[in-house]
Formats: C-alpha cells, structure tokens, sequence
C-alpha cells in the first residue's frame, strides 16, 4: 500500500466500488496510515492532497448527499480521524467533523472536537482555563460510547492540551499560569466530574512525581484481530449482553443506570471489587459488565506480550513432550489463557495443551472462566481454580503435571491490588522453584498505569534475571471500530 493506490481509489472508484475496495484493502490501510510517522505525512503533502481527493471522491459526495453510507467508509472516516488526531491537523478538522457528524455516534469525533477546541486559542490568559472543562466533558463523551474504554487515546489528548498549555504559558513569562493550571486539574469537584484527571499519567504531570516507566518505544506491529475461535467467544458475549432484559445499550440505559455510572461507579474502570453487587446488579452481572468494555483490550494485550515471548518458549508451546502449565494470578475470566491458546493455536495450528490454575478473589470471575474451557483453542487441557493462590496444592500439581513442564506465571493488574503483600508473593514464587526447574513470570498492566511501587518490591524480594521489559502500543480490532491500549510489560525468569 502507498497514498498514490490509496489516491487512485478515492479519484476513480464509485462510492459503490470504494466500499468494496475497502473492504478488501482497510487493513493494509491502516497499518500503512500507522506506519507512517506525522513528519512522513506532511512531507508528502498529505494534508493537501489526501484531503482534497477525499472531498472530490464519489464515495464523499455520496455521503453528503444521502447523509448516510455503507458501514466501510464510516470506518474509513475514523481511520482517517485518528492519523489526524496523531498529526494534529487541525486546519482540516472541519471536514472531518463534517464527515463524523453524519455517521453514527462514535468516540472519534469527540476526540477531534476536544482537538480542535484548545487549537482555537486566541487569549490565553483566559481560554485554556475556559476550554479545559470543555474538552473534559468531550473526552467524557468519546469515553463513553461504543464497547471499548479506550482510554490511553483520552489520556494522550489531555497530555497535549496540557503540554501545549504549559508552553504557551512559558513564552508569555507566565508561569503563575501554569500553577494556575495544576490547581485547578486538581480541584476535587472537576476530578469528580471527570476521573480521568486522576490517571496516574495526569497526576504525574500536575505533581511532578516520577512515575516507575522505561521509555516508550514506537513497535510497529501490525494490527491484531480476533481469530474465528475468538469471534465465536466475543460473539456469544456480546449477544448475551444486548439480550440482557436490564440491558438498553443503544439508549443507554443499563438498570436505569447511565454509562458514566457503570464504567465510573459500577465498574470503577475494572478494578471493582467482583464479589460484591451494585444494588440490582449481581456479581455475575458486573462480570457481564467487564467482560463487554474491557475484557477484549485486555486479551489483545496479553496476545502481543506473549508473542514476543513465544519464540523463546516455543521449544515448550509446541512440543508433544511437554504441557505446559500457567499459573495466572488475578486471572478474571481467563483473559491472559484464552490469549496464549489463541496465539499457539494461530501459529502453530495446535490446539494448546496445557495446565491452567486461575486464581482470582472473584467466584464470579472464576464461574465465567469455566465456561471458556470447550473452546476449541484448548485440548487435553486441565483447569483448576482458587480463589486463594495458597490453596493450591504443589504436592498434587506436581504429581498431576510432572517435573519437566514449564511454569509460566502471569500477572495481569494484579500490583494495583491494595491488598496484595509482596512479601507473600515472593514467598509464593519461591515455593514454585521448588518443584520446577523453569519458571517464568510475565508482569503486564494494560492500562500504563506504572506508578507501582509493588511490583519494584516483589522483584526485589526474588531471585531473577530479566529476560525483556518495554512499553508498546497494541492496536487491534474487534468489530467495526479499530482500538489501540498502551502496555508496559516486563518478563522474568525466577532463579532459586
């Protein structure tokens, strides 16, 4: 793919003809359009050209004149709207705000609105502080809609608006207005009507604090999206979510709830305690609930940070010799399993077989994961699960698993736990070395939230040797809209 085919189709095909050709080419349209970096696109005129052909093309006109078009260029729209978020093309915004406002709702054009509301400043003494409710509240709004809670996109919008605040701030000479600024992204009644300027991200910016990171590194990896088994497991959830009878998504209603209310109150952006009800809504409900707005960027970042383990544990994955056995602490609806099943299966052709132990606190989790066990990513596989990682018996997993397998313990969030000990974990880790030759143990936090002195005090509680650590943005696809996390992951070998 090159923007001269991407040109020709937009000049030549019918808008008819443009919808089949994106159907067939919007992947490599997309991780072109990734690929290249905000210097690349405006050295080729990108803004110019590409936005004239856009306006001129048949597949345009066609959607201004019936307000409505097929469902590929609505997603062609939003690919275009996030490579402008990224160049922050700010002049043409308003066609693109002309095309978004037509398809339906979509967080995309919330984000651009916030974009272009701070790139319109004319008296910055006073329209920073203006505008910051504003694109506050359209963040809100983009955050809300849709199955994901993308939020690392928000987080990076705001990052911005503050970054380009503080500068413009700077070259007046007034750094009051800086502190200004701070206060007032720390005022308890604003973070109370918007979270996000809790994000650890936000806060270090406003306090100053160093957060615990290694730098982010741009991976260019092609976009993920779900193989057939996965399909059929999303499908099955997402169907039983809309038949839900306390369920309206499209008017958003959920138990006479507001979407604000389930991902802010009820779900606490996934990190709500799963063995207590909401009110009406159950423990499985809140399941439900997760598993709908979060659980699918958390099975793509687990997939991306074990394929880049897999070819050093290959000899293990896919070999008849051995089954493999995964201890996955906090493990909710056995996310990070179905994950590396579904990555061995799609690379090698095998089903995985394995010995899955899930620990979660949740019964609710733990009944959910259950139900993932007759996929057909899984064969002659065993499932365990506990709620409490000291109920499992090494003695019986011994005799059951067999000394030469593998141990691969993964954990997913679970050092924003405010009651892990990680005296106990270490305590925990050790035991496991006791039984087994090769242990692993893979730390991942999907949501970049890496302010965590926990996890700095389990490693160094355990003998180690680091085998990678980086921070990478996962982009994927689920259904009809394309999606990008940020994760930081760092993965050990435990010596004895």
């Amino acid at each position: 793919m090159d923007i001269n085919v991407l040109l020709t189709a937009l000049e030549t095909k019918s808008a008819a003809e443009f919808d089949v050709w994106l159907i067939k080419h919007e992947k490599e349209l997309s991780n072109f359009l990734y690929r290249l970096s905000g210097p690349d696109l405006h050295g080729m005129d990108f803004d110019r050209i590409f936005f004239s052909s856009i306006a001129k093309s048949a597949a345009y006109n066609s959607f201004k004149a019936s307000g409505s078009t097929a469902e590929p260029f609505i997603f062609f729209v939003e690919m275009v709207s996030v490579a402008a978020e990224r160049l922050a093309l700010i002049q043409i915004d308003s066609m693109l705000l002309t095309l978004l406002a037509h398809v339906p709702e979509n967080a995309a054009r919330y984000r651009l609105e916030a974009l272009s509301e701070f790139s319109q400043v004319e008296d910055v003494s006073k329209d920073y502080f203006t505008k910051l409710p504003v694109v506050l509240a359209l963040l809100a709004k983009a955050q809300l809609i849709g199955e994901e809670a993308n939020y690392r996109s928000l987080i990076d919008i705001l990052v911005f608006f503050i970054e380009k605040a503080r500068k413009a701030f700077n070259k007046l000479g007034k750094s009051g207005y800086i502190t200004c600024l701070n206060e007032r992204c720390s005022d308890p009644e604003l973070i109370a009507a918007y979270p996000i300027l809790e994000h650890p991200v936000i806060r270090a910016m406003i306090t100053g604090e160093e957060l615990f990171s290694v730098e982010t590194v741009t991976v260019l990896r092609d976009r993920l999206e779900p193989s057939e088994s996965i399909k059929i497991i999303f499908h099955q959830l997402n169907s039983e979510y809309y038949a839900h009878r306390e369920i309206n998504h499209p008017a958003g209603n959920w138990w006479g709830y507001d979407n604000r209310t389930i991902l802010g109150e009820v779900l606490r952006r996934g990190r709500t305690d799963f063995r207590k009800s909401y009110g009406e809504i159950t423990t499985d409900d809140k399941v439900l609930l997760y598993c709908f707005f979060n659980m699918k960027k958390h099975f793509y970042t687990s997939y991306a940070v074990f394929e880049l383990i897999l070819p050093s544990l290959k000899t293990f994955f896919n070999n008849t010799d051995y089954k493999p056995i995964m201890i996955d602490l906090g493990c909710g609806p056995m996310t990070s399993g179905l994950a590396l099943a579904d990555l061995i299966k799609t690379t090698t052709g095998n089903a995985l077989s394995f010995t899955y132990i899930g620990v979660d606190i949740a019964p609710a989790m733990l009944r959910r994961a259950k139900t993932f066990e007759v996929s057909d990513i899984f064969s002659e596989s065993t499932f365990y699960y506990h709620e409490n990682w000291n109920d499992i018996d090494f003695g019986v997993l011994y005799a059951v698993a067999g000394k030469n397998n593998p141990v691969l313990i993964n954990a997913s969030y679970l050092f924003a736990s405010d009651s892990l000990l990680p005296a106990d974990l270490a305590i925990f880790v050790a035991d496991i070395t006791k039984f087994w030759d090769h242990v692993y143990f893979v730390f991942q936090n999907p949501d970049n939230d890496i302010r965590n002195t926990k996890y700095l005090e389990f490693k160094s509680l355990v003998q180690h040797h680091r085998l990678t650590e980086n921070t990478e943005t996962i982009r994927y696809k689920t259904v009809s809209s394309e999606s990008n996390e940020k994760v930081y992951y760092e993965i050990l070998e435990i010596m004895r």
